[in-house]
């Protein structure tokens, strides 16, 4: 009987070194999940940021950077042309204000002159 009770003993904690060991394989089927998902999600996240680093670096014409490049030098451009027109019209304005000014006083002149005959044409009425 010894031998039966020994060989059930056995059966036993081979039994349980079994579903220990299915245990352990269960364990590793959801953990290798886990390291599959972390690996597309590792692949998903370096093709996006190649997406991205080749938006935001300058490649020739097509990136975000070589549009905003083109945007400032464009913008830059701009203020140049307005700095340039700004002059043009201080300039003009100035100008106008001295021909204003030589316009006023020649009235001003052609006034005089006018009344100036005038008070001449009265003295010589009789």
């Amino acid at each position: 009987m010894t031998s039966v009770a020994a060989l059930l003993t056995a059966v036993s904690a081979l039994v349980a070194s079994v579903a220990t060991l299915v245990k352990i394989l269960g364990e590793l089927r959801r953990l290798k999940g886990t390291v599959d998902h972390a690996a597309r999600s590792a692949d998903l996240s370096a093709r996006r940021t190649a997406d991205v680093r080749h938006e935001v670096l300058p490649n020739g014409g097509g990136s975000l950077r070589d549009s905003i490049t083109r945007t400032e030098g464009r913008v830059a451009e701009l203020a140049r042309d307005l700095g340039g027109l700004r002059a043009d019209l201080r300039d003009e304005r100035a100008d106008r204000r001295e021909a204003d000014e030589h316009t006023l006083t020649g009235k001003r002149l052609a006034h005089a002159q006018i009344w100036a005959a005038i008070e001449q044409l009265k003295r010589r009425q009789p």
